[in-house]
């Protein structure tokens, strides 16, 4: 999955929308301009994608890969 799919996956379980997402972000022009570009593209940083899903509670983790994927978490590749 990549880091946007992921993203999109997480807002519909917590049942973020991009509108409650902006407003958590901001709720300006330029933040609204950022989410616009972002979810145009196909993968975003990690950065860009760490601030936008710990709006909604959620954080990036690093791992070994031989680690199984923790119960609610999700794998980007």
């Amino acid at each position: 999955m990549k880091a946007m799919e992921a993203l999109k996956t997480i807002m519909e379980k917590t049942g973020y929308g991009t509108n409650a997402l902006w407003e958590a972000m901001g709720n300006d022009k330029t933040t609204a301009n950022r989410l616009s570009q972002r979810f145009k593209q196909e993968n975003v940083s990690v950065k860009k994608l760490d601030e936008m899903l710990r709006v909604m509670g959620y954080k990036v983790v690093i791992m070994p890969s031989n680690e199984a994927t923790p119960k609610n978490g999700i794998k980007i590749e």
